[in-house]
């Protein structure tokens, strides 16, 4: 499956306006969200090392590669710069590796953001700026070269993106880039440590325990950074350092501050007293 494919299933639902004597989009954008993307990267990552044909990866979906739900899905990824797609192949890019990886998640899911050239276009008209209304954004996307006819699909996989990425920290009225390398490098730390006690000590290494969703009153409905957070919790019972508690707590004050709008007059730190 090469790109013009990819481009073929989008235009393919601007016929009408054509037929119409209206214009089709002159500006890429996709019709599925940031999380449907990072659901394909996962598949090839997880399912197949970092490349799969596209009917691996459709069956994986319980769809066929044919199909125009799936091309969707698939030009949405490529759109946000997670695979490259090659005569049937599709393959994860640097940036799906990092998107991947929990250590690198959080600045790779802003990156992939960015990489749409809408999305691009949307955040340095309006950064440091608010947002106009639900109307007003769907004609300024238009005026980007969005078809009249798609401006809400556009408007609306715009926003769920957004949020997915971490551009609403401050409300959906503000696009503001997450600032998340120091929580990158937070974990990065965190994931280095773990790994030099695991060959250095010969304790018993803390597994995490499984959340379900019906313990936890729905954790599907969290936003993502939150389910990752506690998918990282150890299981009862068992050993959990005091130091290993602090990185834990800082990192969850790290990701409230991100995805939870406040003034930024007061931050917060962990410490462990002695």
């Amino acid at each position: 499956m090469s790109d013009a494919s990819d481009h073929s299933v989008s235009t393919k639902l601007e016929k009408e306006d054509v037929s119409q004597g209206r214009f089709r989009s002159t500006i890429e954008f996709p019709y599925n969200d940031l999380e449907t993307s990072i659901q394909i990267a996962n598949i090839l990552f997880n399912r197949f090392g970092s490349k799969a044909s596209s009917d691996q990866v459709a069956g994986q979906l319980g769809q066929v590669a044919s199909s125009g739900t799936f091309r969707l899905k698939l030009s949405a990824a490529r759109m946000f710069g997670l695979v490259e797609v090659q005569r049937g192949e599709v393959e994860l890019t640097q940036l799906g590796q990092r998107i991947v990886d929990p250590s690198t998640e959080l600045a790779a899911r802003a990156e992939a953001f960015l990489s749409v050239p809408l999305y691009r276009e949307i955040h340095e008209r309006y950064q440091g700026r608010l947002l106009p209304e639900a109307g007003g954004l769907e004609n300024a996307m238009a005026s980007l070269g969005v078809s009249p006819k798609q401006k809400d699909k556009a408007r609306q996989a715009f926003e769920r993106s957004a949020l997915q990425a971490g551009f609403f920290a401050h409300g959906k009225n503000k696009l503001v880039r997450p600032h998340v390398q120091h929580l990158n490098e937070l974990n990065e730390r965190t994931v280095r440590d773990d790994e030099e006690e695991a060959t250095s000590e010969s304790d018993e290494l803390v597994q995490p325990a499984p959340v379900s969703s019906k313990a936890s009153g729905g954790i599907e409905q969290l936003h993502p950074f939150v389910q990752g957070l506690l998918q990282t919790l150890p299981s009862p019972e068992s050993q959990w350092p005091l130091e290993k508690r602090v990185k834990w707590l800082q990192t969850a004050a790290n990701i409230f501050s991100l995805i939870y709008p406040d003034d930024g007059s007061a931050s917060i730190r962990v410490t462990l007293d002695e």
